[in-house]
């Protein structure tokens, strides 16, 4: 495999807003191995839709001043993650597995380009349970158990 098609990097994400239809979330990424200089911060708003396996999504980098200045305003600890992302056999799509250093859970995710693609995946036996429809497992109620939210 191509070393572009694959990577490794910490994330760092919080939650400043959060409904049950939109979510407003901070992220700081950066390389595995080279956490001081390729530092990125980033601000997501997302808007979910009635099915768990479609979002609509919105991300735009920040810069750190603006990221502190968010964190700063919630009184929460934020996820982290080892985030290793790697291209599927066969199929035109990633596959990240999130290892979440605050928690006791791994989650594979693959994004798709449709809808009717992700319908038509056979999700291998390797994957272990299939969560997709299961709140529980989202980023954010992992984040609202990890700041006892439930």
């Amino acid at each position: 495999m191509h070393e572009a098609s694959k990577y490794a990097k910490v994330i760092i994400q919080n939650y400043i807003v959060h409904t049950p239809m939109e979510e407003v979330r901070t992220r700081l990424s950066y390389g595995l191995h080279n956490r001081t200089d390729d530092c990125i911060y980033e601000l997501t708003i997302k808007k979910k839709t009635d099915k768990a396996i479609a979002r609509h999504e919105v991300n735009t980098t920040i810069s750190k001043r603006n990221y502190t200045a968010l964190n700063d305003m919630v009184a929460t600890k934020p996820l982290t993650k080892v985030r290793v992302a790697t291209l599927m056999p066969d199929v035109l799509t990633y596959m990240t597995l999130d290892n979440y250093d605050n928690l006791d859970y791994i989650v594979i995710e693959v994004e798709f380009p449709s809808e009717d693609d992700a319908n038509s995946f056979v999700v291998p036996e390797w994957f272990g349970k299939e969560v997709t429809e299961e709140k529980t497992y989202s980023a954010l109620n992992l984040w609202k158990k990890l700041n006892n939210l439930e």
